[in-house]
């Protein structure tokens, strides 16, 4: 079981528990209190086993997303990701902030940055030929949280896709995530205007081939830039 649906079931016993130690005190009838735990925790379980906890993921996402702040640990985690699995020539399907814009779009539970990919990414051999780029991805997030606020608070998800990858491939995974962390950390600092405008560009949900527009405007920017740099510099005998 999804362990989402475990904690809210562990949760609501616990509720159920403590209805009937306080009830009396503050003059509810057991019975009432125990019918709507019971009811919750009904709910709770039909929407683990028949809906993979979607429920229940949609009304955490929703009360997260009434604080501005976590809107923009989200969005500039997200841009993290986005931004390096284009610097990596990774194929980007689609983006969306919420659980309930991923929904709405047609992926339960898939909120955050989608690559293109084929349908068995094991079989196909597309998995371990492209590993370590989707590390450097799977961290991205987290590091770019770093970079930006000096913490990292969302990137479990994250890090258990990565070290379940390289277990399966039979890599060593403490090797590779260090790898992968200081690759993404190289690749944001040194794509940092990059980074800030595409946070401005989903920020306002522009499409995700407008993202990727302005990013590659940005790198043909600062190509150019380089190359004026070096003519200028050249040193004269």
């Amino acid at each position: 079981m999804n362990p989402l649906t475990l904690n809210a079931i562990a949760i609501s016993v616990f509720g159920m528990t403590l209805s009937v130690l306080l009830g009396p005190l503050l003059h509810i009838s057991p019975s009432l209190s125990a019918g709507v735990v019971l009811v919750g925790l009904s709910a709770v379980t039909l929407d683990g086993f028949q809906f993979q906890s979607l429920g229940l993921t949609l009304l955490l996402d929703t009360l997260a997303r009434l604080s501005p702040r976590y809107q923009q640990r989200v969005l500039h985690h997200e841009a993290g990701h986005f931004l390096v699995a284009y610097l990596l020539d990774l194929p980007i399907q689609s983006y969306s902030l919420s659980v309930w814009e991923a929904f709405r779009a047609g992926n339960a539970q898939q909120a955050g940055v989608l690559l293109n990919q084929p349908p068995n990414i094991i079989t196909s051999g597309w998995l371990k030929s492209n590993i370590d780029k989707l590390c450097t991805v799977w961290v991205a997030g987290g590091v770019a949280e770093d970079l930006k606020y000096g913490s990292i608070q969302g990137n479990e998800d994250d890090l258990r896709q990565l070290r379940q990858s390289l277990s399966s491939l039979g890599l060593n995974v403490r090797l590779h995530e260090e790898k992968a962390i200081r690759h993404a950390r190289q690749l944001l600092q040194d794509n940092w205007q990059s980074y800030e405008a595409l946070v401005a560009q989903m920020e306002q949900r522009q499409p995700t081939a407008e993202c990727c527009s302005i990013i590659e405007q940005l790198k043909a920017s600062t190509i150019a830039v380089n190359v004026t740099d070096r003519t200028i510099c050249f040193p004269c005998d």
